[in-house]
């Protein structure tokens, strides 16, 4: 398999795992009245959970975007230096 297919494989997982996340905050989302009105003394610990998950989703999203945004050079004579650049753009945005 080829490093483009193995990108576009990851690429796929990191769409379907952005859409899971999205279904699950969406059904957290409609039973907060559930939760209000059936265990109202859960309300801490739900809320400390729901920021525990968009901490998660911060980290995941801004920890995709550095394959996402990154520019891949598919042809010519720069292919054989994609990894090499790839590792520094990465060490870079670790560090912002």
């Amino acid at each position: 398999m080829s490093t483009f297919e193995d990108d576009a494989d990851g690429l796929d997982m990191l769409a379907s795992s952005i859409g899971n996340a999205k279904k699950l905050a969406a059904s957290v989302h409609s039973g907060i009245g559930y939760a209000k009105q059936a265990h109202p003394d859960a309300r801490s610990d739900l809320t400390a959970m729901n920021q525990g998950m968009a901490n998660t989703l911060d980290a995941l999203a801004a920890a995709s975007s550095v394959v996402t945004r990154f520019g891949f050079t598919l042809e010519g004579d720069d292919v054989d230096k994609q990894p090499s650049r790839f590792a520094d753009y990465y060490q870079q945005k670790v560090v912002e």
